[in-house]
């Protein structure tokens, strides 16, 4: 009777293990996702776009949102860009810029994601970027 209590135990356990990782929060393809920076003189935008292949780009611009969906995607120069790779519950990309990369963690808090970074000199930081729904040109899908 033990062994059998036990045996169930660990197989819920196992189900329920599986069940939130196959729940675990994606990022989203059908808009970009904007941290807004008051860090220099003037305002500034960081910007992320993830795309279904595992692709991920990244730019900051003082462009606002409305402006910048206008050429922020592959293949537009100077932009960032690297792999994301979600596995055993942790969102991690890594962005290749032009003077080195940017290594980042990430958290999805409802449509929001907290990013927790670190560059190739070893600046650190978190940043709070919210989602904001604009579709990938019909190109891109």
């Amino acid at each position: 009777m033990r062994t059998s209590t036990l045996f169930l135990v660990s197989l819920l356990l196992m189900v329920l293990s599986d069940t939130v990782r196959a729940e675990s929060p994606k990022p989203r393809f059908d808009g970009l996702y904007c941290h807004e920076s008051d860090e220099f003189v003037q305002r500034t935008f960081d910007y992320l776009r993830f795309y279904p292949d595992g692709h991920v780009i990244s730019t900051a611009a003082t462009d606002r949102p409305g402006e910048v969906v206008t050429w922020f995607h592959r293949g537009h120069a100077g932009l960032s860009e690297g792999p994301y790779l979600q596995a055993d519950g942790v969102f991690r990309f890594t962005l290749q810029t032009e003077g080195g990369w940017i290594a980042c963690t990430g958290d999805f808090l409802g449509d929001d994601l907290v990013v927790t970074w670190r560059t190739h000199k070893g600046e650190h930081g978190k940043d709070r970027y919210r989602f904001i729904a604009h579709p990938l040109p019909p190109d891109e899908v």
